[in-house]
């Protein structure tokens, strides 16, 4: 594992396996997305979010 700091680009410790569905998203948001955030807090418990949380997200208009 290699996992050190570069000023070049991210190193990630593990790759990504998408046979497994990993993957490494390339954006990240200053703030989480409405849409999940309503998943996380109408959830009464972890089965109901993994049969509600978004697997993907709306657009909001270049957020």
């Amino acid at each position: 594992m290699d996992a050190r700091f570069s000023l070049q680009g991210e190193r990630l410790a593990f790759i990504p396996d998408p046979s497994s569905n990993e993957m490494d998203y390339p954006v990240l948001y200053a703030e989480p997305h409405p849409v999940v955030l309503h998943a996380l807090r109408a959830a009464a418990d972890r089965p109901h979010l993994w049969r509600t949380l978004p697997t993907a997200l709306p657009d909001q208009g270049g957020r």
